[in-house]
């Protein structure tokens, strides 16, 4: 599977089907010669698709969580379409076992073929498998060239402490003598 590059120009103002085929005279023996095309939609003029996949998500420092530490979990979303992007909705949610709880819910606005970054915090309470939704524009408010890439999930692993952790918690700090 290598990449391939292709330059063309379109010489109408229109949407185009572009057609790829490998060996179209049927050539070479395969065992399967139905997967040898594929069309790809070229739509015209400004359009906007926002995007987030599962390889778009990331845990900071690793693969998976610990119990009772914050979590950072690392965020790309993209805008692959030729038109900065109005104010979207971003949603993002983490599941646990019957426990659900919305990190984030605020808006993202991607100019036209840029990425954003965001990260957002959880602290996990128990150990077990958790998964993280991510969600561009989830109530599909938006006219987009693709609405099914809007949605993202990364499925990981809560795990108990095995080090001791100290921490300072700030309400219990206190100054002697104590400051005017």
């Amino acid at each position: 599977a290598a990449p391939i590059e292709l330059a063309f120009t379109a010489i109408s103002a229109e949407h185009l089907q572009l057609v790829l085929e490998v060996d179209p005279e049927a050539e070479i023996t395969e065992g399967l010669e139905e997967n040898n095309k594929s069309t790809l939609s070229l739509p015209f003029g400004p359009t906007l698709d926002l995007q987030v996949t599962t390889a778009d998500i990331a845990i900071e420092g690793g693969s998976q969580s610990i119990v009772g530490q914050d979590t950072r979990f690392l965020v790309s979303l993209h805008n692959r379409g030729t038109t900065d992007s109005p104010a979207a909705q971003l949603r993002v949610e983490v599941t646990q076992g019957a426990t659900h709880q919305t990190l984030a819910e605020n808006v993202v606005q991607i100019p036209a073929g840029q990425t954003a970054q965001r990260s957002f915090t959880w602290r996990p309470s128990t150990s077990g498998n958790a998964r993280l939704q991510v969600t561009i524009d989830p109530m599909n408010l938006l006219v987009e060239t693709r609405e099914d890439n809007n949605i993202a999930q990364l499925d990981f692993a809560v795990v108990e402490a095995t080090e001791p952790d100290l921490v300072i918690i700030a309400d219990s700090v206190a100054f002697t003598p104590e400051l005017p």
